[in-house]
């Protein structure tokens, strides 16, 4: 019989093979560009969906966008706005 190899397997290679990486091809059609991003937020018929960062509840309409991928129920809004500005008064009025 053959001798085993030692080791854990291979794995199969990520990505675009080699040359292709620097092509080009590998973007988005040029229509997807005309359209604006959603992002990384989950959206269904009502808005913005997904668990508020806050209270914990999971909001399904009327759900507000904070920074990059988290949601805010509209109950939290006026905190969230707090965390946004930690010194509370804009720079140059202190």
């Amino acid at each position: 019989p053959a001798p085993r190899a030692r080791g854990p397997p291979r794995r199969a290679p990520r990505g675009p093979p080699r040359g292709a990486r620097g092509a080009g091809g590998g973007g988005p059609p040029a229509a997807a560009a005309d359209e604006p991003s959603k992002g990384l937020y989950k959206y269904g018929e009502g808005g913005i969906e997904g668990k508020c960062v806050f209270c914990g509840s999971y909001v399904t309409k009327g759900g507000v966008m904070f920074r990059e991928k988290s949601v805010v129920c509209p109950d939290c809004v006026p905190m969230a706005e707090r965390m946004n500005n930690p010194y509370g008064r804009v720079a140059g009025r202190r």
